[in-house]
Order: C-alpha cells, then sequence, then structure tokens
C-alpha cells in the first residue's frame, strides 16, 4: 500500500503521526502535572481551611455559642469544590455541620487528638476529610474537619484533555497547510526532475535536458539536475560516438 503512495502523501502522513505522537505525550504529562498540582493545592488547602477552623473556634467550643459555631463551619468552606465542614466533641459527638442533618450525630471514630486524613463518602461522592484537633492549652475540646470533593479533580482532568484534544487539531490543520507548502517546495521541483528526464531524447541532441530553474537551484535538487545534466552530456556524446563507429 505504501509503494501506491506518492512521496508528499507519505512526507505529509509522516509528519501527521510524528506530531500526534509528541502533542499526544505533552498532552499525557501536561494533564499528570496538573493533576498532581492541583491535588497537592487542593490537600493543603484543605489543611489551612481545618486548622483555621479549629483556631478560630476554640472560644466557640468552650462557650457552646452554637451560632458562632455555624457561622464558622460556614465560612471554612471557600468553593463548591469543598463538601462539608464540621465541629465535634472528643467522644464523637457532632456540634455543629454544614449539613444541620448530622448535628448531634455520633462520628464512627472519636476525633484524633492529632491532625487526620481519611477517605469516605459523601453524598455518593468521594471526599478527602481532613481533621485538626482544636486545645484550649493542652487539653482537647474538640475537633475540626473540613472535606473536599475529588471527583472535582476528574472533571478538570477532562476539560484539561478536551481543551488539548482541540489545540491538538487546531495545530494539526496549521502544521498540514504548513507542510504542504514545505513539502510543495521539495516534491515540485523533484515532480519537474522527473518530468525532464522522462523526455530527454539521446537521439535529438537538441532537446532542452532539464529547465533553467532547476539548474540553478542552490539546493540538493539544483545539485542533482545539474549531475544529471552533466551525465546526459556524457551519454550523448558516447551515444554519437557509437553512431558514428555503426555508420562507419
Amino acid at each position: 500500500m505504501a509503494r501506491t503512495l506518492s512521496l508528499q502523501t507519505r512526507l505529509l502522513a509522516g509528519l501527521a503521526a510524528l506530531f500526534v505522537a509528541a502533542m499526544a505525550a505533552l498532552g499525557f504529562v501536561l494533564v499528570d502535572e496538573a493533576q498532581d498540582r492541583h491535588a497537592r493545592f487542593d490537600l493543603e488547602q484543605a489543611r489551612y481551611q481545618a486548622r483555621t477552623l479549629a483556631e478560630t473556634s476554640v472560644g466557640a467550643v468552650i462557650g457552646e455559642d452554637f451560632e458562632l459555631m455555624e457561622r464558622l463551619v460556614g465560612a471554612a468552606l471557600p468553593s463548591h469544590h469543598y463538601a462539608y465542614a464540621a465541629l465535634a466533641r472528643p467522644n464523637g459527638q457532632v456540634l455543629t455541620h454544614t449539613d444541620h442533618a448530622f448535628i448531634g450525630r455520633r462520628l464512627d471514630a472519636q476525633p484524633a487528638a492529632e491532625p487526620s486524613e481519611q477517605l469516605l463518602r459523601y453524598n455518593d461522592r468521594p471526599v478527602r476529610e481532613v481533621g485538626y484537633p482544636v486545645r484550649a492549652g493542652r487539653a482537647h475540646v474538640a475537633g475540626a474537619y473540613v472535606a473536599y470533593y475529588l471527583d472535582e479533580q476528574q472533571i478538570l482532568a477532562a476539560d484539561a484533555v478536551y481543551k488539548i484534544a482541540l489545540t491538538v487539531v487546531l495545530l494539526l490543520i496549521g502544521l498540514g497547510v504548513a507542510a504542504l507548502f514545505v513539502s510543495r517546495m521539495i516534491i515540485d521541483p523533484v515532480k519537474m526532475l522527473t518530468v525532464a528526464v522522462s523526455q530527454t531524447s539521446l537521439d535529438n541532441p537538441n532537446t532542452e535536458v532539464l529547465p533553467r530553474n532547476l539548474l540553478v537551484r542552490p539546493d540538493e535538487v539544483g545539485q542533482l539536475a545539474q549531475s544529471f545534466g552533466t551525465l546526459t552530456r556524457r551519454l550523448r556524446q558516447a551515444y554519437d560516438g557509437l553512431k558514428r563507429s555503426h555508420e562507419q
């Protein structure tokens, strides 16, 4: 099948395949790096939010100011990317929660006295929950929790893949136009050389061997044309010598 394709077609196909492979590899690296960077950023931000909630809610927890605690957990969610925030007693009883249905319930595990992280499900979606102890001096009085959705990263990755694919298509079109222009600069002279060679006749010394615009080219095509012209002249000389010898 490859033999039936022209050199120009194979050149364009090769350039396109090379470009697509390079862009796919680059896109994979960029998406993977973006996901990793975004995951680290989300985790660090959740840690910061949980620590801030723990530090600012000490007075509200000690004084059992539930109205203030509710405002604090609401402020701990900076965007829709976050699932919930909560404060719980050391025995696991939820003091306040952004989802009021959880208030008064007991957590499956008691709040840890040290920063903690765990993977859970909330509203049938995967979340990462970050916990931070609320301390009054050395006393562990509560736990502060902030959780964020993990599938948001997949949505961002899919969006990034779409944008990269669209960019690849647009660049591929631009590359195709540029490659077609460049290939014509190379292939067209070769075609002219092929036609000139096929029309060369040793019987007619007046036949123009090659067009002058090929002979004066400073590139490899011009060198090939000059070499062919030299070879043709030598062949004509040899042919003329044989012809004279045959006549004699």
